[in-house]
């Protein structure tokens, strides 16, 4: 067997901020392979079932124009394996491992070729399976984490802008013209004095809801009818009187 019909290995590994599922789910879809992978322009799926795809791939290597009907095997959620059922290079088979790394992922992609072309020396199929490979480990990890939501630390004085201004209180030195105040400062074990309460709200009436007790006085008119009572007792004393002194009454 000639160089140019040597079987070729190469391995690309990259780490991925994103789940196991989401980078397994990018791989999985084998009509969107030519998006990652720069070998194929195209990509028609011929079978699908049972857990395998039976898909044609176009495309290029090293410049001269290839095809490629190969069978693809899913097994979820860590691995894809594929193999050329033929096609216009000698062989090719591979796989694509998704494993968990920490809360991300590593994929480790790996191809093997035998070119089965003349004019391809092995060295450079193996400059291309190298760029090829480290080109659709690098797509798939823009891809994988391009859609995910960004921690973005907040400044120090963010979650108070968010959080609404408390009240003011009486005495707490807010100005309610512009909303802006500040909290007054008092020396611990130091009472603050109070201002005596002005005489004349001691005459206002006390407000509805009070507390302090109200004092009542007399019902209105009590006072007449207490001095009607006197009258008639005055009336009924002098009556006694003048009949005890009329005739037959003195002595």
């Amino acid at each position: 067997m000639t160089p140019a019909h040597k079987l070729v290995r190469v391995e690309r590994q990259r780490s991925i901020r994103a789940p196991q599922q989401r980078v397994y789910q990018l791989l999985s879809r084998v009509e969107g392979h030519p998006r990652f992978a720069d070998l194929w322009l195209a990509a028609d799926v011929l079978e699908h079932g049972g857990g395998q795809v039976v898909a044609e791939f176009r495309g290029y290597f090293a410049g001269l124009p290839v095809d490629s009907v190969q069978r693809l095997t899913l097994r979820p959620p860590a691995r894809l394996e594929f193999r050329q059922v033929r096609g216009t290079l000698k062989a090719l088979r591979g796989e694509y491992v998704i494993e968990r790394d920490g809360q991300g992922a590593r994929l480790t992609a790996r191809m093997e070729v035998e070119a089965g072309i003349p004019l391809l020396e092995e060295e450079t199929v193996r400059m291309v399976l190298t760029t090829a490979l480290d080109r659709m480990v690098g797509k798939v990890k823009d891809a994988a984490e391009r859609d995910l939501p960004r921690l973005v630390a907040r400044k120090p004085g963010a979650l108070a802008a968010t959080v609404p201004a408390a009240p003011a209180l009486p005495g707490s030195g807010k100005n309610e013209e512009n909303g802006e105040g500040e909290a007054l400062e008092s020396s611990p074990g130091v009472p603050e004095p109070l201002e005596p309460e002005p005489a004349a709200t001691a005459a206002l009436p006390a407000q509805e809801g009070s507390s302090a007790p109200r004092r009542e006085g007399p019902p209105a008119g009590a006072a007449g009818r207490s001095g009607r009572r006197r009258r008639r007792r005055r009336r009924g004393r002098r009556s006694r009187q003048g009949d005890a002194s009329g005739p037959g009454g003195s002595a």
